[in-house]
């Protein structure tokens, strides 16, 4: 569904979306045939952790309820951190099961992205209906 919001909204450039899940590839496939056929969308089945995105840099990368980000994250936000153009932005998006999470989630999404080299640019949530955490973060200018 996320492939088909983005694309709706393109005006330039296009969008690459992955998944581990094969069967989340072939429904997006389907969902999004025009979007395919006009070349605004590649969709890949394949982790994050073993993404090439060899010679391919991102202006935006979102995914979620990741929850790699905030566990063991590192090989995967090392690979992110290497995708995003210099001035790119990660938005991060979870629904934790309930509103009392978020704060935990914050904290542990926060911590994982500071030790990765990515500054934290805003925290968001939302406690009322489905509890929501939206983060976004950059690579820092002085960033190698």
């Amino acid at each position: 569904m996320a492939v088909s919001l983005v694309c709706e909204r393109l005006t330039t450039g296009r969008i690459t979306a992955i998944d581990r899940s094969h069967a989340a590839i072939t429904a997006a496939t389907a969902r999004n045939r025009d979007h395919v056929a006009a070349g605004k969308v590649t969709l890949e089945a394949v982790p994050l952790a073993d993404a090439a995105f060899t010679g391919r840099r991102f202006d935006k990368i979102f995914a979620v309820n990741v929850n790699a980000f905030w566990t063991t994250g590192m090989r995967e936000l090392a690979i992110v951190k290497r995708a995003l153009h210099s001035q790119g932005t990660l938005y991060l998006v979870y629904q934790p099961p309930t509103a009392g999470q978020l704060a935990t989630l914050s904290g542990k999404v926060k911590s994982t992205l500071e030790r990765a080299g990515l500054g934290v640019a805003s925290i968001t949530t939302e406690r009322r209906g489905t509890p929501l955490l939206c983060v976004s973060a950059r690579v820092p200018l002085h960033s190698p």
